[in-house]
């Protein structure tokens, strides 16, 4: 099932703890939420998202509480 808000949200930037090598971003669209996370360093890095509400992890399927605490791959 694709996601609405990844198609067609509004894009909101989230506060998180990294620097400019990191970020975050929510896009909301009737209703649907997209929460995303972004690491362009040549480096894997941790970034910990300061949002609100329980999230679902795409991937996995896992429920996720906040805050959120990411490690991510380089370039991903």
């Amino acid at each position: 099932r694709g996601s609405l808000a990844l198609r067609q949200g509004d894009p909101t930037l989230e506060a998180t703890d990294a620097s400019d090598s990191a970020f975050a971003f929510l896009r909301t669209f009737k209703g649907d939420r997209a929460l995303v996370a972004i690491n362009r360093r040549k480096e894997p890095t941790s970034l910990a998202i300061r949002t609100k509400g329980r999230w679902r992890d795409a991937l996995t399927g896992r429920l996720v509480t906040t805050p959120i605490s990411l490690r991510l791959a380089p370039m991903q």
